[in-house]
């Protein structure tokens, strides 16, 4: 596995797909390519998927094709790191994910942010998992509403 969740507890019940998908994603993100986008959309949402960035929000292939574009305007590095998962549902299928970030900016400047973060999964008969939303509860997202309100 590689570093975004390689520290993580992880309920037992949690299968073994979402843990590699939860993976692939954050190692994704935390890649200055031009590639990340066409990635996301074909290998971690499903089609009609929504992912809530910082930056912004994005629904459906095309628009998380997009999704990467100006991420790294400002950013040098980027490093995920979950740290615990809880079981929202009773399927499994929503999560809620506790990890802090590590950014370094393009002016040197390092800091480290919590996050919170909300994921469902599409229900698979294949069990090959995707994405249904991903939504950035802490901090707060750009243009959204505070989780308290």
């Amino acid at each position: 596995m590689c570093y975004p969740t390689e520290s993580t507890e992880w309920p037992d019940t949690i299968p073994k797909p979402i843990i590699r998908l939860l993976d692939h994603f954050f190692t994704l993100v935390d890649t200055n390519a031009d590639t990340v986008g066409e990635a996301l959309a074909k290998e971690i949402f499903t089609p009609d998927g929504k992912f809530t960035a910082t930056y912004g929000s994005f629904e459906g292939y095309d628009a998380i094709l997009k999704s990467r574009q100006g991420a790294w305007q400002y950013v040098r590095s980027r490093h995920h790191e979950v740290r615990q998962v809880f079981i929202s549902d009773r399927n499994g299928l929503e999560l809620v994910l506790f990890g802090k970030v590590e950014i370094e900016t393009l002016h040197e400047k390092r800091s480290i942010h919590e996050f919170l973060v909300r994921v469902d999964f599409a229900h698979s008969e294949t069990f090959d998992p995707r994405i249904r939303r991903y939504q950035i509860l802490l901090p707060v997202p750009r243009g959204q509403p505070s989780i308290l309100e």
